[in-house]
């Protein structure tokens, strides 16, 4: 009678153990470019500026219990960073040569960590990260808070982010001889959509 309850026991224990390694579900989406936006806000003594990424490419890596986003396993990004256009041609060569383009071809981020996961409702959540960006080869850890809204097929990951090119090694770019200057902090607004 012993024995048959220890069976019984351990049965119970892995049909338990099966079952939680079976809800935790795993997703991957990709990137849809023409689904996406981002853009770079920025400031100089004479008028404000802004930036619109062309062409960029990206993976995100999810787990979900229960249809609830329980983490991110992984998030990169790679901007091209000759696709940064502002539809003037000089700014968008002082761009190119602030940020090396000829040395350093793309932007990326690498998520590290993601902190608190704020569930707004069963599809929204508010993400807490820490994560790498490389910008002109030098690489530096960076925050950001994600707004997020995962659907069967599809996430999208929203929000903005103060970025200083100081830290980054950059010198804010310059025209007409260095009698317009910007501003060493920029604005990165986003609006991404991954599917699978």
């Amino acid at each position: 009678m012993k024995i048959l309850n220890t069976q019984r026991l351990i049965a119970l224990l892995f049909i338990l153990c099966f079952s939680a390694i079976t809800t935790l579900q795993a997703q991957t989406y990709t990137l849809q470019r023409s689904a996406s936006q981002m853009q770079v806000f920025g400031t100089s003594n004479l008028h404000d500026w802004e930036l619109t990424v062309e062409d960029m490419q990206g993976i995100i890596e999810i787990k979900q219990e229960a249809n609830l986003l329980k983490s991110i396993t992984k998030l990169h990004l790679s901007i091209l960073a000759e696709s940064l256009k502002s539809g003037k041609n000089g700014m968008d060569k002082n761009t190119f040569k602030a940020l090396n383009t000829n040395d350093y071809k793309n932007i990326i981020y690498n998520l590290k960590s993601v902190g608190n996961i704020e569930v707004k409702s069963g599809e929204e959540y508010t993400l807490e990260t820490r994560g790498d960006l490389m910008l002109a080869g030098v690489t530096q850890p960076i925050s950001i808070v994600f707004n997020a809204k995962v659907l069967q097929d599809k996430m999208t990951l929203t929000g903005e982010q103060e970025i200083n090119m100081t830290d980054y090694k950059i010198e804010p770019p310059k025209a007409l001889f260095g009698t317009i200057t910007t501003g060493a902090t920029v604005l990165v607004k986003f609006s991404t959509t991954f599917t699978n």
